[in-house]
């Protein structure tokens, strides 16, 4: 028989990988490793001396040859200080084409070692890439990181740190889309190395450049990567133990990255923009709410208690911006548990008994259970209202006049609660004449309740009459329910206790009387 031997053209690469891989990795002495750093060092030299690019050739194919024969042996240490002598020549001859291709083609190389690519993406991050002649050159530099180091996890922390600067960049120029799509690619929130302080404040640029180019949909998906539990304890050190086990697997974050209290409060002002967009007035009073209180403990510096007299008008000038966003945004907020609870909590704060009057009278009115009357309200907040731009916009904007319209809504919305709670029956042109309506206008508002579920009513409209007492109570049908509900319950009651008689009588043989 004759057999047919197939021959297969196999780069050298392959023949030492293949035979090597069958014997166990060497480990460089620290001789080998001195000899080595000697003859790189000469390398670069050679290579940074003569302004021949054939000498920058040859001192780059020599190192490229010590880089292969240290990586087939599996050898760590020389392997990476190759790797790294070959970027630096590239460097030093300020080829930056030459530098980006051999980033790309040692990353690339047959059963090149993990540490090896994480060392040189770290090296040109953090010591090339700031050198770079042009903004041009620098984007070039940080899309080839970004392409070495897609889809490897030992360098995602770099790889997001990286696209977080070309972000920046776009942003710089004006280019916010651009800007915002290249950052939501990535999702640090699965980066177990990555601390919690750098995860939120990549969170919270990501949720900034979505409110940037009003994607709002997006903003508010992003938000809720961020959990309120996040901020409950700014010091990290509290599991002692549970820090120590992470100590070795979380890397620090990067420098300047904000403290967990200034994320705390860029967090709450980002929402704030996206509940005020919306007219979400009563969850954008809670975020406001929560920068007030920051504020305020960062006041006293914990001493709550001497907190009043040891408070500057300095110190107050840092918290009542916010407390008196609070006050409007809490009388703007349509009526329920949650708004009538932070309505109090703030009415009786002592900084807005005595530091805002104005704002203290308007929590009053809608506090008391009284009709208020627009014209007499306006009088008293008109000045208050004019300086405030924050919640309502710019004077003759259109959002300020939609939201002082939003004011008087709720100034009518509060008098039909109060006349729900004192009339049964009363008719519409009365229920104008108390809210300085028109029958028709009153009506209409007293419909939008009943349809949002604040009261219950039923309207004759042949007779103009509102009648309030389903209100009070419950329905007819549910009234006669219970009724038999009752009426079962007592008989149940009583033809137990018939039955238990019954038996003691005969257990004592006693005769019952007819």
């Amino acid at each position: 028989p004759v057999v047919v031997l197939s021959i297969m053209a196999v780069d050298d690469d392959t023949l030492l990988d293949s035979s090597s891989s069958k014997k166990d990795a060497h480990v460089s002495s620290s001789e080998e490793l001195a000899a080595l750093d000697l003859q790189l060092s000469g390398l670069i030299s050679s290579a940074s001396s003569s302004k021949s690019p054939s000498s920058l050739s040859t001192s780059l194919e020599s190192a490229l040859a010590l880089e292969k024969k240290a990586r087939l042996s599996a050898d760590l240490a020389p392997t990476k200080r190759c790797a790294l002598a070959i970027l630096e020549m590239c460097f030093n001859a300020k080829d930056w084409s030459l530098l980006m291709e051999h980033v790309v083609l040692l990353s690339k190389r047959r059963a090149q070692l993990k540490q090896v690519v994480a060392s040189m993406v770290q090296k040109v991050m953090n010591e090339y890439l700031q050198k770079t002649p042009n903004l041009e050159t620098k984007i070039k530099l940080i899309e080839c990181l970004n392409g070495v180091a897609a889809g490897k996890i030992f360098v995602e922390m770099e790889r997001a740190r990286l696209t977080l600067q070309l972000a920046r960049i776009h942003e710089e120029q004006g280019k916010i889309k651009e800007a915002g799509e290249v950052l939501q690619e990535v999702a640090v929130e699965t980066f177990g190395a990555m601390a919690k302080t750098e995860k939120i404040a990549f969170i919270l640029e990501q949720v900034r450049l979505a409110l940037d180019r009003q994607d709002y949909v997006r903003a508010q998906i992003l938000s809720r990567k961020v959990s309120h539990r996040a901020f409950a304890d700014a010091d990290e050190s509290k599991d002692a133990e549970g820090k120590k086990k992470l100590s070795s697997v979380v890397q620090p974050p990067a420098e300047g990255t904000p403290s967990l209290l200034e994320l705390k409060g860029m967090y709450h002002k980002l929402m704030i923009r996206y509940y005020m967009h919306d007219d979400e007035y009563l969850e954008a009073c809670r975020q406001y709410q929560s920068l007030y209180e920051d504020a305020r403990k960062a006041v006293s510096k914990g001493d709550e208690a001497n907190a009043d007299t040891m408070e500057t008008d300095a110190d107050a000038e840092t918290y009542l911006p916010y407390l008196q966003r609070v006050c409007w945004l809490v009388c703007l907020s349509t009526s329920g548990p949650m708004q009538k609870s932070l309505l109090e909590q703030t009415r009786t704060d002592k900084a807005v008994r005595d530091m805002l009057p104005a704002h203290h009278e308007l929590l009053t009115a809608f506090g008391n259970a009284e009709v208020i009357g627009w014209p007499e309200l306006d009088a008293k907040i008109s000045k208050a209202l004019e300086k405030e731009i924050n919640v309502f916009g710019a004077k003759g904007s259109d959002v300020r006049e939609r939201r002082v319209g939003h004011l008087k809504q709720r100034v009518t919305e509060h008098g039909i609660l109060v006349i729900a709670k004192y009339y049964r029956r009363i008719t519409l042109t009365r229920v104008g004449e108390l809210l300085g309506l028109s029958a028709s206008d009153a009506e209409k508002r007293i419909c939008t309740m009943v349809n949002e579920g604040h009261i219950a009513c039923k309207i004759d409209r042949v007779v103009g009459v509102v009648d309030f007492a389903t209100a009070k109570g419950e329905s007819p049908a549910a009234v006669l329910d219970s009724y038999a509900a009752s009426v079962r319950d007592v008989v149940g009651l009583v033809e137990r206790s018939s039955h238990q008689i019954s038996r003691e009588m005969q257990r004592h043989g006693l005769a019952s009387k007819a």
